[in-house]
């Protein structure tokens, strides 16, 4: 008889860690302990397996494959070897793993999963290999030193009759080109698409002067001329988002006699385009909207947060007792949408705490928190700088232009205040200035204006940064904290006009007082300067010389020369006794007429009935009035881009964002034209 058998050499397989999906092989040996031939069957189950049938020759060895096909757990099982004679039983093991999701930390890096530390392992990219910079500014990347270098990317659209540039987030922004105004009363700024501005003769019947239905001066043949004004003359007042303009018609007088008067069309109530509920409640500080290149960024807080689990404690077994569910409170985000509705993003803040907005430009959204100075990305609200400040910094210690970094002007404490630049590397400190000054302003030509109670200071700047130390003016004391600037002008506190020129200093000006000899009851933050203009808005006793608690004022705007201190204009804007208050306001640019002003105004009456209007003011003319439908509880407001944003409520219902259309209104486009804007 010739002896058979066998022997498997490995009586355990241990595949060690597999990535998940793949399949690993080891071998087993099984070796003839005899000279007679065997048939071997070979069983085990999924994950793993082998061939079902195996040929041994007497005295021989065979090696088997073993398979095992991971997935993402650790598992065990076993080979089991049989023939006619017996079986022999091999432990398998073997651990399933689940990769991480490796992502380069920067566009030139790469990063790949090492499987024998479950971790991700991040190389350099090789210098000059093609990458998309960070930076929607940048274009052509490539790899330097593991950073991906750019050249800026160009935003010429071959037009002369647009600036060209690029927003961070949104990249090239192609906004039309505010040519100068012409050098005579009849001539026009045109431009050309490809020579840029220039002028042109205006066409015959344009406005050169004052108009009213009787006489008109217009042009006629490239000069001024003064005419009767002709039937249906349009227009003697200028369009409105709820109303036509109007047209000069004779019309019967109480006396018995025919004139001719400026008609308007009715006014309607205003319709907003868009109406969308977004929750929440206003935050704190103001403004909480801000308009840029067409986007709207506002700030909301009231937002529910999780709920929070309680902690119960301890039973007397030892066992955790449910305490159920607390409630999370409620918290603040940064918000944007698009001019036509659409939700860009809505970034909770981590803290969930409310900041204060303080400016939106090609560097970000800026907001100011407990000691820092926030940069968010207009993309999606991501943070993307943080400046530790060296002290106290107010809403109004923070300046930008639409297109540069932001200036800061912080309290160092009892030493003094410091102005700093925003850099790509941090703060740099430009001036050590006096611990009262704590307001900032840039003028059109970058120069930088700062203030405080009794000083303002202006001081020049170059290319190169600032060119000299601040020139100093003393100023009566403040009246409010306001600081704006217009051509060549600033007005500080409500009161006191400065010009920046050279043989330039204070402008004096009486017109600080009412009619019965008191100081203006000025309204804080919406002060504008534009046009050689600066607007205030007041509240006066509506009895003439007469004093009144502050809840009876009327709503007055009161127009200054900045060069001479002189009144242009004075009107009224609001009913008394209704609390009325500006929510927001911007100067207008409106071809043919005299400069104009259009504020956003809410109502409250005695029996807590909530009213609001749009009011345009152009020179002297107060009564162009579009109302919003009805119970409008306005808390913000935001203009630009041709829309005004409205933060409300109705009748105590869920606050809303709408959107109304600012037909036929050109907004102002440099100096303070903005309550809460930039220089232009």
């Amino acid at each position: 008889m010739v002896e058979t058998g066998f022997r498997v050499e490995e009586m355990e397989l241990d595949f060690g860690r597999v990535r998940e999906n793949t399949t690993a092989t080891r071998d087993v040996h099984i070796v003839a302990t005899g000279l007679g031939a065997l048939t071997l069957s070979l069983t085990t189950v999924s994950p793993f397996s082998a061939r079902a049938m195996v040929e041994l020759e007497g005295g021989g060895r065979v090696t088997v494959p073993v398979n095992f096909h991971a997935a993402d757990l650790p598992v065990e099982g076993e080979l089991v070897v049989s023939s006619m004679g017996g079986e022999v039983k091999v432990k398998l093991k073997g651990v399933g793993v689940r990769p991480l999701d490796c992502v380069p930390s920067a566009p030139c890096r790469t990063s790949v999963y090492v499987l024998e530390t479950h971790t991700c392992s991040e190389t350099v990219v090789p210098d000059g290999e093609g990458c998309t910079p960070t930076s929607t500014c940048l274009e052509q990347g490539q790899c330097l030193a593991g950073l991906c270098q750019g050249v800026a990317r160009s935003c010429d659209d071959n037009n002369r009759c647009t600036n060209d540039g690029c927003a961070e987030g949104m990249g090239c922004l192609n906004p039309p080109r505010q040519c100068p105004p012409p050098s005579a009363p009849c001539r026009v700024a045109v431009c050309d698409p490809g020579t840029g501005c220039g002028e042109a003769v205006a066409p015959d019947g344009t406005r050169c002067g004052p108009v009213d239905c009787e006489r008109a001066r217009v042009c006629f043949a490239g000069s001024c001329v003064e005419i009767e004004t002709p039937e249906g003359f349009t227009p003697c007042s200028p369009p409105t988002p709820c109303q036509g303009a109007g047209s000069c018609l004779t019309r019967p007088q109480p006396d018995g006699g025919m004139r001719r008067v400026c008609v308007r069309p009715d006014a309607g109530v205003m319709q907003p385009d868009l109406s969308i509920p977004v929750g929440g409640v206003p935050s704190q500080s103001r403004p909480m909207l801000l308009s840029f290149a067409g986007q709207l960024y506002g700030e909301r807080c009231g937002l529910p947060l999780p709920r929070v689990p309680l902690d119960g404690g301890l039973s007397e077994d030892g066992g955790a007792l449910d305490g159920g569910f607390a409630d999370g409170g409620f918290g603040c985000a940064l918000f944007s949408y698009t001019g036509n509705g659409f939700e860009r993003f809505t970034a909770r803040f981590p803290d969930e705490r409310e900041r204060a907005l303080v400016h939106v430009a090609n560097s970000g959204v800026g907001l100011l928190d407990d000691g820092g100075l926030e940069l968010r990305r207009l993309d999606d609200g991501g943070l993307w700088a943080r400046h530790e400040l060296p002290g106290l910094v107010s809403t109004k210690g923070v300046a930008s232009s639409a297109r540069g970094l932001p200036w800061v002007l912080a309290r160092e404490g009892d030493a003094g205040s410091v102005l700093a630049r925003v850099e790509d590397g941090g703060l740099v400190t430009v001036a050590s200035l006096d611990a009262s000054v704590d307001r900032l302003a840039l003028d059109e030509n970058g120069n930088v204006w700062v203030a405080g109670e009794l000083v303002a200071g202006f001081i020049e700047a170059g290319d190169g940064g600032l060119l000299a130390e601040p020139r100093w003016f003393v100023v009566a004391p403040s009246a409010t904290d306001t600081l704006a600037t217009a051509s060549g002008f600033a007005v500080t506190g409500s009161t006191q006009f400065i010009a920046s020129a050279s043989d330039g200093g204070l402008v004096a000006s009486p017109a600080w007082l009412d009619d019965a000899g008191q100081p203006l009851r000025v309204h804080e933050r919406f002060n504008l300067a534009a046009q050689g203009r600066a607007i205030v808005f007041y509240g006066q006793c509506p009895v003439p010389m007469m004093s009144c608690p502050r809840e009876d004022d009327q709503l007055r705007l009161r127009a200054f020369s900045m060069a001479t201190g002189g009144v242009d204009d004075d009107v009224a804007i609001g009913p008394p006794r209704f609390a009325a208050q500006v929510v927001e306001a911007t100067t207008l640019e409106l071809p043919g007429f005299d400069p104009a002003v259009a504020a956003l105004v809410q109502l409250h009456s005695d029996s807590g009935v909530a009213s609001a209007y749009l009011q345009l003011t152009v020179g002297s003319q107060g009564d162009l009035t579009c109302p919003l439908p009805p119970n409008s509880d306005v808390a913000a407001a935001s203009m630009g881009s041709g829309i005004m944003w409205v933060y409300l409520s109705r009748d105590g219902g869920t606050y809303r964002l709408e959107s109304y259309p600012l037909t036929g209104l050109p907004l102002g486009a440099s100096g303070w034209p903005l309550a809460e804007g930039t220089s232009g």
